[in-house]
């Protein structure tokens, strides 16, 4: 198993290719799956795990070119939903409309969907933690257990209502994630109890 630094740029086989936005995990097979790679053109992409070549703290090297990359799934796709006059916005093109006056068309406005396979999950570094009764930290980043590559748990380093050390979160305790959101399936006590988790890191 590969360690994925999060933010880390990107090289192609044939130069710069972009950076980590996101890592994509099966919680129920323990595994990361993918990652997701905003090219230059400010596309993500995604990119199977297999792709990954060589990785260090703050650069992953793919087998790829830089032309398949693009090729790659879109991980974020725009949709457009249509909105009745009276749910755009009050102050639009420079001027206020509703509700002194409404255009006749039909307004749509734009939304992004993220591209996560059936049964897995999209997780940013970063990401708010929330438990079944409120927030808890800012997700940092995952544990691996060296016998098998499964990722087993993430860790809140920061930003948690315990103070300065680590909390290690097994990834069974996620119930679903938003784009900005992990919603976790214990509440706080639940999580103020989990069991101290020994980590070594690669990266000093």
């Amino acid at each position: 198993m590969k360690d994925i630094p999060l933010k880390a740029k990107v090289i192609c086989g044939d130069g710069h290719g972009g950076s980590v936005t996101a890592v994509i995990v099966n919680p129920v097979a323990e595994e990361m799956t993918h990652i997701v790679v905003q090219d230059e053109h400010l596309a993500d992409h995604l990119v199977p795990l297999a792709l990954v070549a060589e990785t260090s703290e703050k650069e992953i090297q793919l087998t790829c070119t830089k032309a398949e990359l693009e090729m790659l799934p879109a991980f974020t796709e725009k949709h457009f939903m249509p909105v009745a006059p009276e749910e755009y916005a009050m102050y639009q093109g420079g001027r206020w409309m509703s509700p002194y006056v409404v255009p006749l068309d039909t307004m749509t406005v734009p939304v992004d969907e993220e591209n996560v396979p059936p049964g897995e999950l999209a997780i940013h570094r970063g990401t708010d933690i929330s438990a079944t009764d409120g927030h808890v930290g800012v997700l940092d980043e995952f544990i691996i257990n060296p016998e098998n590559g499964h990722v087993t748990h993430f860790v809140l380093r920061k930003g948690h209502l315990w103070g300065k050390h680590e909390i290690a979160i097994p990834l069974s305790a996620i119930d679903h994630t938003e784009y900005d959101t992990v919603y976790l399936n214990i509440d706080k006590d639940a999580v103020k109890a989990l069991p101290p988790v020994s980590v070594k890191r690669n990266y000093s």
